[in-house]
């Protein structure tokens, strides 16, 4: 155990620690909760200052649990939430509070921005549609409304890149992170002039964009100190939660990763810059040389299955039995998971969630039922703009659900109609961050052999032919009724 990584991941609602041994192996992990704040409608903040009590906690907890962590941990490499957007100032202290992926408040600012830029002229930019999640919009909204804290900013930063200043008193991103910003051309892996000019924001506020497997600095004195470590162990750059795409080992083109927490995602490996702004899709830089990253997220995945337990009191966590996914009866109940309007493929953030086809016949289960084909229908979609580009995926690798035989992973292999290749672990994410780190810190020669030695597939879950026409059904009628919701939205 004389090699150790320690990655930090900062999701939109808890920080994951976990301790890898350099093979690979998961030694530890920890993990706290953090809240989100609505204080109206349409906003959603968090405080950074919770963010960096539950990492000291986290890393406190694996020192005292693995006696030798300090003597042998040879880097610290943090990932998180994108699309986020922090102010700080000269000394790396936040101005306003960290605006979420899920803020709205500037629905009127991506309107703008729209007149200005252009949707298609902005997409073959940045690879990205316009959108309130994006900080591009979230800076227009703070230069009109938060005027002292837009003024008195000296960077502009997402949630891993301010955490990272705070290990060690250096501002950067990565190009995964930069490009969510929707500010950075992806031709060049840049921050955009044009855009910047047109917008009237300071580029000189933008962090610089570093490789991701770049050593930003040593960890501070300060910083040592209250995470109970020594100073001076090496701070890789690391890569917004993107990064997940390494851990799965999504090195060829075809290659799809399945991501389901707050949000759903599919993720394509591509070796082209496949631009389409009809698609729906968003396009993003790979680690990798000469492979780019193809697909979309769509709003609410584990948010509509976390929303269900908690607001209509279903025993959590919710499980789908045998009994639940039989497709015997038809229950022709939908559920139109935009709880928090929708993403991709088709951006419509003031869409609301529905559900269709309710009769005094159905029963728990079949409501259960919907929540959950009406999510991976919303995913399904992602999968149909990917094939009208020509992009079929080969294989949809998914993390380990730690269930056995799990139903969940049937439903979706259904819809899909795709095998699911399940990996070894649950967690790409850090994956991905320590096989960064492993690079960073010369313990692997380079990224492509460190996601050949950890992305291992365990099992495949393949459709099975019976319950097809079933869910070809339900996939037209989520469709149709997907339709009606955005055409009143």
């Amino acid at each position: 155990m004389n090699e150790l990584i320690l990655t930090i991941d900062l999701g939109t609602s808890r920080c994951k620690t976990t301790l890898f041994a350099s093979d690979g192996r998961e030694l530890a992990r920890e993990t706290r909760t953090y809240p989100t704040r609505f204080p109206r409608e349409g906003y959603a903040e968090q405080d950074p200052e919770d963010w960096w009590q539950r990492l000291t906690e986290t890393v406190r907890v694996i020192a005292n649990r693995v006696p030798v962590l300090d003597s042998s941990l040879q880097g610290i490499v943090v990932t998180g939430q994108m699309h986020g957007l922090i102010c700080v100032d000269q000394e790396g202290e936040p101005i306003h509070p960290f605006l979420t992926l899920h803020d709205q408040r500037s629905l009127h600012e991506t309107d703008r921005l729209r007149d200005w830029l252009g949707d298609e002229s902005y997409y073959d930019i940045t690879g990205e549609r316009l959108s309130p999640s994006l900080p591009i919009a979230k800076l227009i909204w703070l230069k009109k409304n938060a005027p002292d804290a837009f003024r008195s900013a000296r960077w502009f930063l997402g949630c891993k890149d301010y955490v990272r200043s705070r290990l060690t008193g250096n501002f950067c991103t990565d190009a995964i992170d930069a490009a969510a910003t929707g500010l950075m051309d992806i031709r060049d892996e840049n921050w955009s002039q044009t855009l910047c000019d047109t917008c009237e924001l300071p580029l000189d506020a933008l962090p610089p964009i570093r490789e991701s497997t770049h050593v930003d600095g040593p960890l501070t004195v300060q910083a040592a100190r209250q995470l109970g470590l020594s100073p001076g162990i090496p701070v890789v750059v690391g890569a917004g939660d993107d990064v997940e795409i390494i851990g799965a080992g999504l090195a060829e083109p075809g290659t799809v990763l399945e991501h389901i927490g707050t949000t759903g995602s599919l993720l394509m490996c591509v070796d082209s810059r496949s631009m389409g702004w009809e698609s729906g899709l968003e396009l993003y830089p790979h680690p990798l040389p000469d492979r780019w990253v193809l697909g979309g997220s769509t709003s609410s995945a584990g948010a509509a299955l976390k929303w269900a337990t908690e607001v209509l009191g279903i025993a959590s966590p919710i499980k789908l039995t045998r009994k639940e996914v039989s497709a015997t009866n038809n229950p022709e109940l939908t559920f139109i998971p935009y709880l928090a309007g929708e993403r991709c493929p088709v951006w419509a953030p003031k869409a609301r969630g529905a559900v269709m086809g309710l009769a005094l016949h159905h029963s728990r289960a079949d409501f259960i039922r919907s929540i959950y084909e009406g999510v991976a229908c919303s995913l399904r979609h992602l999968l149909d703009a990917l094939a009208d580009l020509g992009a079929k995926p080969n294989t949809i690798r998914i993390p380990d659900d730690g269930v056995p035989s799990s139903e969940w992973n049937q439903v979706r292999a259904n819809l899909y109609e795709t095998p699911l290749s399940e990996l070894t672990y649950s967690d790409p994410t850090a994956h991905g961050a320590m096989a960064l780190a492993a690079v960073a810190l010369g313990l692997d020669d380079c990224l492509r052999d460190a996601m050949q030695r950890i992305a291992r597939v365990q099992a495949t879950v393949t459709p099975a032919d019976p319950q097809l026409d079933y869910y070809r059904r339900q996939y037209e009628r989520y469709k149709q009724i997907s339709k009606i919701v955005l055409s009143i939205a």
